[in-house]
């Protein structure tokens, strides 16, 4: 009983590896609406994966529901609280809200724990290029 149990959990494991993987390919191929229904069907067998999270955060962006995105985004860091990755993008979110402090914010905390990632340096210029911007309009 044991084994087949083990077995069974495997099994499970690996699928939602395939769909992950495929979620992922869906969305490098700009198949946004595949690589969401491949993320949801990976999350219904492993509902804690911050990856496959991301993955579905990142296409439902792509596809303009950030409201959606956002919610994907905490709640992949709820379970990885270092991804830098996750924080880079929320603060690519941010900036196109034109919410600069937030922008800033997650940007400083993805460099923090990757600072070889440049999506934070592109945040930072474009919030100082934004509050350059508004000072001059002033």
């Amino acid at each position: 009983m044991h084994f087949s149990k083990d077995l069974l959990h495997v099994w499970k494991r690996w699928w939602a590896m395939v769909y992950t993987d495929r979620a992922d390919a869906h969305l490098l191929h700009e198949e946004f609406e595949a690589s969401i229904a491949d993320a949801d069907r990976a999350l219904r067998i492993i509902p804690n994966a911050a990856d496959v999270l991301f993955t579905r955060a990142r296409a439902l962006h792509r596809m303009g529901r950030m409201d959606e995105a956002l919610r994907d985004l905490q709640a992949a860091l709820a379970l990885e609280p270092r991804f830098a990755s996750i924080y880079a993008h929320r603060a690519l979110i941010h900036l196109e809200r034109g919410d600069l402090e937030d922008a800033i914010g997650d940007a400083n905390i993805a460099h923090y724990y990757n600072p070889t990632l440049r999506i934070p340096e592109l945040v930072r210029a474009r919030v100082d290029a934004a509050q350059q911007f508004s000072y001059y309009r002033a």
